[in-house]
């Protein structure tokens, strides 16, 4: 690995200096810790949701061209 600073990505590495140059910026978001579980829980809700949607309309169109 390299030494110094610049081997570290997003501290003065050559590509963050050009997107620096031409206005642009690379950044990273993390959301808290304490919001782990409601995000997971809200997650949960929209695949079981899709789950439970996406079988029952693909019956309901199989009936509905059959009949």
């Amino acid at each position: 690995m390299y030494g110094g600073s610049d081997a570290v990505y997003g501290a003065g590495t050559p590509i963050e200096r050009y997107l620096a140059d031409h206005g642009l910026r690379h950044y990273t978001e993390y959301h808290p810790a304490g919001s782990f579980l409601s995000m997971q829980l809200v997650e949960a809700a929209a695949f079981l949701g899709l789950a439970a949607v996406l079988p029952a309309a693909a019956v309901w169109i199989v009936r509905r061209r059959t009949a």
